[in-house]
């Protein structure tokens, strides 16, 4: 069974509030809170939603300080189903938030998420990379003041599902001008897959 597409096509209401909220907010702490408060419901007939406690000064060795509101929640499938290690468990993942006031608060952070990128290695901006044992699937999505990480346990890495999730999360959190990055497996591989910062862009170094 594969995440199912049909939570993924807001109505036209949504859309029109996600393209006039991005204008008028541009993706303060209000703005994130009202895209998580439109995409809870579109995933709570088949998912439990959990908010998970913040500890410590970083989450996915992105340092929080600079930060003006994070937040963890994981959706978790109501129902038990087989995982690649043929374990019935019910499929989670896990959205991760954050927002910053300005874009220099964004760039501080960013340069410590990619010299350690999820704790197992240094990436470089723009490039992408084959594998980088231990990570974890996942998609990070990089706004002028936001950060969205979601990440999938890999026991539980589906293509089609990871694509659905993507979906979910640009859908309700992305914007036109949004960068990015796809771990597409276990592992790897890492791809930037929207406006990707050139390499010799040293913002991020």
């Amino acid at each position: 069974m594969v995440f199912s597409c049909h939570i993924l096509r807001p109505t036209h209401s949504l859309l029109l509030f996600l393209t006039l909220s991005g204008a008028l907010y541009a993706q303060s702490a209000e703005d994130i809170r009202q895209r998580t408060s439109a995409l809870v419901p579109a995933l709570g007939e088949t998912h439990d939603i959990k908010m998970l406690n913040i500890a410590g000064p970083s989450l996915h060795s992105l340092p929080i300080d600079k930060a003006i509101y994070t937040t963890q929640m994981e959706f978790v499938e109501k129902t038990k189903r087989k995982n690649n290690l043929e374990n019935k468990v019910k499929f989670s993942v896990v959205l991760t938030l954050f927002v910053f006031e300005t874009t220099e608060d964004r760039d501080w952070a960013l340069k410590s998420f990619f010299r350690s990128f999820f704790d197992a290695g240094s990436l470089r901006p723009g490039r992408d990379v084959k594998t980088l044992t231990g990570l974890s699937p996942g998609i990070v999505c990089i706004n002028s003041h936001s950060i969205s990480i979601l990440t999938i346990p890999c026991a539980q890495y589906d293509a089609l599902a990871f694509r659905d999730w993507r979906k979910m999360l640009l859908t309700y959190f992305g914007e036109e001008a949004s960068t990015v990055v796809d771990i597409d497996g276990c592992d790897g591989p890492i791809v930037w897959t929207k406006n990707p910062p050139h390499p010799s862009d040293r913002r991020w170094k």
